[in-house]
């Protein structure tokens, strides 16, 4: 069972403690069927377990009579459900979204009483794992359905169902679903259907309870600041028809950080491969400490550079069908390099000599040597500091480097001669990292003196320094400066090394940054990242044997 530490919410600041569970169980109120509204904002990550590979089970407590006929319906509703579309939205929480999602029902004859407590459904739903054989599996979830006229008190006018902990089994869901169409239209019954819709609320609320189960089971995982979970921030909204194997059956939408609002229906276009060395390390090895850097002038073309243990720096390429390696690009330069390329089969590739200048080496169908044409800015640079660049236009490069006043500084080409230098002002003390996304846009990234990552951008003029993410849960590693990519017009990926040695990503979506997500162990340098396409990432870092690693999204 993932206990998705891969995706905490920006503004967790390593170190700090992790917010209380919501308050057991937790209710859905009636929605608003007059004014009805989305409540806005992301969710964040509390910490708990979320159901990667969730089951769920109907016990259909002491159902005598069903004169709606809700058990044909939910069942199809929820065998059915599994791996459509409109039930993908928890899988960007880390939630299973599994076409086996259904594990049977079981009509328990023993007599329910006529307004069951909280503390006989919960011993219900132990019966029912118990008959299942479920165990104490945190991907469990049994979904207590109580028959017309046996309804816990409250439902219809303060609940249509909740969900919670187990008491007697704390790491097992557990959901109330009282017989809907006894409370008819307080419970979304007709919402969609109209007069062919009595039963439109059984699988409204059984939707709604179930995706809200899968994120936050034991209401200690995914809910929002207010603690208003996927289903909550929707309810009464948008609501309409899917059409799965069995039938069509009404739904509300689930909320979404990746839109930024409620959908009914979520596909990710790509995912994550896993860390993979294809290129080994040059022939003298990766300098200790050294970070690689990568570029990319074309569609499915990649260049990586490294310094070696030589102290020159090396290329590798990857020409759309195969890797080509190692090219040594000469000796001069003490630093882990940086490069960008503006045009196709152009690449501008910079790092620090042993004089502590900003030294420049060019490719253009061959590669020209190094040269420094603009030293080091006024201070001189930090020791062990390593320059970023970036690219808004053909022909125009923005150099950043850390200054020993611990200013980052900024140098810029403007097509026919170097400009600046220019301090941007101290708050950074790790290496920058750079990337443009548009016509005179730079976006700006580096550790800070309190070990949250700051941003600063360009759009006409400099804004000031800024952390909107944080840090991710684990903290900076101690020296790691960030690397950032886009891939789109007002889209930032950003990457940081941990104190636990993973790389974490976190990235702006054009409205809101996301949450820090952990891209799993082996790196021990900095991170570069470079985009070739829309929905395309290529993640390097150099990891514990010192062989240069390779993980892409796409």
């Amino acid at each position: 069972m993932s206990l998705m530490g891969a995706a905490i919410v920006a503004a967790t600041s390593a170190g700090a403690d992790p917010p209380p569970p919501l308050p057991s169980p937790h209710f859905m109120v009636p929605p608003d069927d007059v004014n009805p509204h989305v409540i806005t904002g992301a969710m964040s990550y509390h910490g708990g377990p979320v159901e990667d590979a969730p089951v769920v089970v109907v016990d259909f407590w002491g159902w005598g009579s069903d004169p709606s006929s809700e058990i044909p319906y939910l069942v199809n509703f929820l065998s059915s459900v599994g791996g459509s579309s409109w039930l993908s939205t928890v899988t960007q929480y880390g939630g299973g979204n599994p076409a086996s999602l259904y594990g049977g029902s079981w009509v328990d004859p023993a007599p329910i009483p006529v307004q069951p407590s909280d503390g006989q459904l919960q011993a219900e739903a132990v019966n029912a794992a118990n008959h299942f054989g479920l165990g104490t599996s945190q991907n469990a979830h049994v979904m207590v359905a109580t028959p017309s006229g046996h309804s816990p008190a409250g439902f219809g006018s303060t609940f249509c169902a909740y969900h919670g902990a187990v008491a007697a089994r704390p790491n097992m869901a557990y959901s109330v679903l009282p017989y809907m169409t006894d409370a008819s239209a307080s419970c979304s019954g007709h919402r969609v259907n109209g007069a062919n819709g009595a039963l439109d609320g059984v699988s409204i609320i059984a939707g709604h309870e179930l995706a809200e189960v899968i994120t936050d089971p034991l209401l200690n995982a995914w809910y929002d600041a207010s603690g208003f979970e996927l289903s909550d921030k929707c309810a009464g909204t948008g609501l309409a028809n899917i059409t799965t194997a069995k039938g069509t059956f009404a739904v509300q939408p689930l909320w979404s950080n990746a839109a930024n609002g409620c959908v009914l229906s979520f596909q990710r276009p790509s995912v994550w491969s896993g860390w993979q060395n294809e290129t080994s390390a040059p022939p003298f090895g990766i300098a200790a400490g050294s970070d690689p850097a990568a570029a990319s002038w074309s569609a499915n073309r990649l260049d990586v550079f490294v310094r070696g243990r030589d102290n020159a720096i090396w290329q590798a390429s990857w020409d759309g069908v195969e890797w080509v390696y190692w090219a040594n690009l000469g000796p001069t330069i003490v630093s882990s390099p940086a490069a960008v390329s503006w045009a196709p089969n152009r690449i501008d590739l910079f790092g620090v000599g042993t004089n502590g200048w900003v030294y420049h080496k060019f490719f253009a169908g061959s590669w020209s040597g190094w040269q420094s044409e603009i030293h080091a800015p006024p201070p001189g640079l930090a020791p062990g500091s390593a320059p970023a660049v970036a690219s808004w236009a053909a022909n125009r490069l923005d150099l950043f480097v850390r200054g020993a006043d611990n200013a980052i500084w900024h140098a810029w080409w403007e097509g026919s001669r170097w400009l600046g230098w220019e301090s941007l002002g101290p708050a950074i003390v790790s290496n920058p990292a750079a990337v443009s996304w548009a016509f005179g846009r730079i976006d700006l990234f580096g550790t800070g003196n309190d070990g949250r990552v700051y941003h600063k951008f360009f759009a006409r003029s400099w804004s000031g320094w800024q952390s909107e993410t944080g840090a991710p849960p684990s903290g900076v590693a101690a020296g790691s400066g960030p690397a950032v990519a886009s891939w789109a017009a007002n889209r930032l990926d950003l990457f940081a090394r941990g104190s636990d040695n993973a790389i974490w990503h976190d990235w702006w979506n054009g409205s809101g940054w996301a949450f820090w997500e952990n891209r799993n162990p082996t790196i021990v340098s900095n991170p570069a990242a470079v985009s070739w396409a829309t929905d395309r990432i290529d993640v390097f870092g150099v990891g514990t044997d010192g062989l240069l690693y390779h993980k892409f999204f796409g």
